[in-house]
């Protein structure tokens, strides 16, 4: 019964998301990194997740996360991480450039 939930608040989640805001770079945030991996680390992921075998345990390992998480989970967990887990440590990125979101999402889908 309890995974009968878990679908049903994902597939809400996954039909509601469209309607929810689009986020915007938060004024006077301005992360210069070129390539996703600088972006992963100035974004400091690797302060709770492990990353071709090094970084932080308090997270899930990103290694291989290609595999384990759809497209539309990813960004999910990228953007609202809390309507996934409440009370999560994960932070939300919605601070980011739409362009930014997409460099990460490409870079974490190729991560298999």
């Amino acid at each position: 019964m309890a995974t009968l939930h878990v679908i049903l608040l994902l597939t809400l989640t996954l039909f509601l998301s469209p309607l929810m805001p689009t986020p915007v770079a938060a004024e006077g945030v301005v992360i210069a990194a070129p390539t996703a991996l600088e972006l992963v680390d100035a974004l400091g992921c690797r302060g709770c997740h492990l990353l071709d075998r090094r970084g932080g345990d308090r997270g899930p390992s990103l290694d291989k996360v290609g595999i384990r998480l759809d497209p539309a989970r990813l960004r999910l967990w990228l953007l609202w991480p809390q309507s996934l887990k409440t009370g999560t440590a994960m932070p939300a990125f919605d601070f980011l450039a739409p362009e930014q979101i997409d460099l990460l999402l490409d870079f974490l889908q190729r991560q298999k």
